[in-house]
């Protein structure tokens, strides 16, 4: 209320200076309330995109980490933001899970 008169922020780096908010809940924020072109990456996020562009190992894990965050900046930015950042998480969560993937229902496979 002191910082913001009363409106929850709207900007990265404003978000970023609420206590608890990382760049992941930033970018969850601006995409899905906002509807901004903000990528946010998780773990789900990170197996989704691996297996879809078929990158399951970089020369580090600070660089791997970077891969998904400039893939899902691309991705995002030519979707739906709000819409394309819900699908991909419950996408990670859903199908495409650590375990048992359901590839055959994956709505990003390659179809015959």
């Amino acid at each position: 209320m002191e910082h913001w008169n009363g409106e929850f922020p709207s900007t990265k780096e404003e978000l970023q200076k609420v206590p608890g908010i990382g760049d992941y809940t930033a970018g969850a924020i601006l995409s899905i309330a906002f509807n901004k072109p903000e990528p946010a990456v998780d773990g789900n996020v990170m197996r989704v995109l691996s297996r879809l562009r078929a990158v399951y190992q970089l020369k580090t894990q600070k660089e791997f980490i970077q891969w998904c965050w400039q893939t899902a900046a691309q991705l995002v930015a030519h979707a739906a933001p709000s819409d394309y950042t819900q699908g991909i998480m419950e996408l990670g969560a859903v199908v495409c899970t650590p375990q048992s993937p359901s590839c055959s229902s994956c709505p990003l496979r390659v179809r015959d």
